[in-house]
């Protein structure tokens, strides 16, 4: 298919962040050959401790050139740079999710749609999201290292650059195309557990 991701961590058991370690990466960049000057998506599976402080989830970039993903209390928000200005921003209040939905694991997609000029967000499989950029969404990355659940060197985001992550993170798939609404959505209906109908039998070899 089309949208199989270029980097891929998926993991039977989460990574822990306790707010102090370091996941150091090198450029996505270097991962995605040429791909980066094309549209990518982001998509990734995390569980905060709590939905305090301003947190890092994963930048690519440095300060003047790159994207950042990073949860503001319980707001989430994705963050483009190019050339030292901001291109776009997408954002959305985890807490209008109901309490149950926000309790674990949260699946969120970042596109960015560079033939378009595009930013879009998608939480639980729906789009929550989305921004026009200044009419320059060049570049996604670049050839600084990345960083997961903290910033590896600098982080393209507005201010000081976020604390380190405390929680879990599931997956991380890194996609060198835009995955469409029902990609996204197939996605994250992929990761809930199957439902057996009532008088279903199972059997078991």
């Amino acid at each position: 298919m089309s949208w199989q991701p270029i980097i891929k961590i998926s993991l039977s058991n989460a990574y822990r962040f306790d707010g102090s370690g370091t996941a150091l990466a090198k450029s996505f960049r270097d991962a995605a050959g040429p791909g980066y000057l094309h549209s990518a998506t982001v998509e990734m599976v995390f569980n905060p401790s709590d939905f305090s402080g301003n947190e890092l989830l994963l930048e690519s970039g440095g300060t003047k050139t790159g994207m950042s993903l990073s949860l503001n209390g319980s707001v989430l928000c994705l963050f483009n740079r190019y050339n030292n200005t901001t291109e776009a921003e997408v954002e959305f209040d985890l807490a209008e999710l109901t309490p149950l939905r926000r309790s674990g694991f949260i699946h969120m997609v970042g596109v960015m749609d560079i033939d378009n000029d595009e930013l879009y967000l998608y939480v639980n499989g729906e789009l929550k999201d989305q921004a026009t950029a200044n009419g320059n969404l060049v570049e996604w990355t670049g050839t600084d290292p990345a960083g997961l659940g903290c910033a590896n060197g600098a982080a393209a985001y507005p201010g000081a650059t976020p604390s380190k992550f405390s929680g879990d993170i599931a997956i991380l798939r890194l996609y060198s195309s835009v995955l469409s609404a029902e990609q996204v959505q197939g996605n994250y209906l992929a990761l809930q557990p199957q439902k057996v109908l009532p008088g279903t039998v199972i059997m078991l070899q």
